[in-house]
């Protein structure tokens, strides 16, 4: 992959509109995608807080220069910075590779840690308001010792999280955008390894934003990824803030991580067996944050490449949810475009998947679930197919009313039943056969309601031949 350039905030909706508008193209560039969507989340709350704090006092240069810290001349330049205009401190920085490198080494300044705080928090505000900005960096520390500044940094003992966040979004930053050669694989893993078991030793003291944040740096390299993906713990930590139980900030990053995992098809039947996607669908059903909604739309369409994830997707009811969706509220109107077009994709992949084996499979284990192959659509489309080895399909099905004591399972074997009687030629009479009344009546007393309420309907489908004016009449 090609070295990702950071979105500007301004830009950032037109960019994800256009790699949703391109979902269902097969010439859309993954690293344009990358380098369109690399602009995340941003600090929030107290962090903000802080963070103003910081640039509101800067360090005291001239003390710095006469202390021999910083190289003569260097603090009439830095006395320059104005925070509320950081174009003009980037255009200094690429125009002067030593401040770049005098800005570097006093991260190593343990024992002056405004110093070290307020020259983060520069460094930062600059390349997050244009990565293009990393490339003055990373000419500047190419040949100096940047990995060991920021590892010395971050293994301080009792670091503040704000501190160790930006250290390690610079780092990661400067990693995934440096020259091959100037990060070694073994620095890259030291990192990884840091990011999610430093915390143990007291060390890389970073918040779960904050780990997230390098995380999508890292991950927008190809061949960093299946080395994050193999450490212990990273599934684990995608999975644990993919929660909306947490800041929308927070949520925002993890759900950015698995869209760059997303894109290495190899990983997409491991995201299935560990959760992570039935997590995605129920952020998906439940979110209406616009961003989190719009790079989970992009997860969404790498995921209909994996079987599995899409059998997953289609049971958790994403259809409907895209459905929903559509009707909400977004400031931005492109929303509504590409929730339709991940809508016509999904469908595309339920008719494929939409098929009497899928439900002869889910009916074999013995577990119903209401989804796309308990619906009026479905039975329309397969009926006929429940004729097949005399009405196998339907005998399994009634033998569940009598061996389940699943409620769901129960309450969609009524519904199914229901439908067979309704729109099969021979329902009615094959149900008479199989005893289904006797059997769905003594289920209409039952204390779950939505059993009771399916066996009605079903008892009623098999009672009345004009169901559907019925139907209607009771909307």
């Amino acid at each position: 992959m090609e070295r990702g350039q950071m979105l500007e905030p301004k830009e950032t909706a037109k960019a994800l509109s256009a790699t949703s508008s391109g979902y269902y193209s097969d010439h859309v560039d993954q690293n344009e995608q990358v380098r369109l969507l690399n602009r995340l989340a941003n600090a929030e709350g107290s962090s903000q807080v802080k963070q103003d704090a910081v640039l509101a006092n800067p360090p005291d240069w001239k003390t710095l220069e006469k202390a021999g810290v910083l190289p003569a001349g260097l603090s009439a330049v830095l006395s320059k910075i104005n925070p509320l205009c950081l174009d003009e401190f980037a255009e200094m920085l690429a125009a002067d590779p030593d401040l770049v490198r005098a800005l570097v080494a006093l991260v190593r300044l343990e024992g002056n840690l405004h110093t070290v705080q307020y020259v983060l928090t520069v460094l930062c505000e600059v390349v997050r308001d244009d990565s293009s900005k990393y490339e003055a960096l990373c000419s500047a520390v190419a040949d100096s010792e940047v990995f060991e500044a920021f590892r010395q940094l971050l293994e301080v003992a009792n670091l503040d999280s704000y501190t160790a966040d930006r250290a390690a979004f610079l780092l990661s930053g400067l990693m995934c955008r440096a020259r091959s050669g100037t990060f070694s694989d073994n620095q890259v893993e030291y990192l990884v390894q840091g990011l999610l078991h430093g915390r143990a030793a007291n060390k890389f003291l970073l918040s779960e934003g904050g780990r997230l944040d390098a995380f999508v740096n890292l991950l927008k390299i190809d061949g960093y990824r299946p080395m994050i993906w193999d450490c212990r713990g990273f599934p684990e930590l995608v999975l644990r803030n993919l929660s909306l139980t947490l800041p929308a900030s927070v949520l925002y990053k993890a759900m950015f991580c698995v869209w760059l995992l997303t894109f290495h098809d190899a990983f997409l039947p491991q995201l299935n067996e560990k959760g992570i996607v039935v997590a995605v669908c129920v952020v998906l059903k439940e979110s209406r944050v616009e961003k989190v909604i719009r790079v989970g739309l992009g997860v969404l369409h790498n995921l209909l490449k994996c079987d599995a994830s899409v059998e997953t997707v289609i049971e958790q009811n994403v259809a409907q949810v895209l459905a929903l969706l559509e009707f909400e509220k977004w400031r931005d109107g492109d929303m509504y475009d590409d929730i339709r077009l991940a809508t016509s994709h999904l469908e595309q992949k339920i008719r494929q998947f939409n098929n009497f084996d899928r439900y002869c499979h889910e009916l074999d284990k013995g577990q119903l679930t209401f989804s796309v192959l308990h619906s009026e659509k479905f039975w329309r489309e397969n009926v006929m197919a429940f004729e097949n080895d005399e009405f196998r399909a339907i005998k399994k099905l009634v033998k569940l009313l009598d061996t389940s004591t699943d409620k769901t399972t129960l309450a969609v074997a009524c519904y199914d039943l229901g439908e067979f009687a309704r729109l099969h030629p021979a329902g009615k009479k094959v149900c008479q056969q199989l005893k289904v009344k006797d059997r769905v009546m003594l289920m209409i007393s039952d204390k779950d309601r939505e059993v009771a309420g399916e066996a009605l309907l079903c008892i009623q489908k098999l009672m009345l031949n004009n169901w559907q004016d019925v139907a209607e009449l009771g909307k």
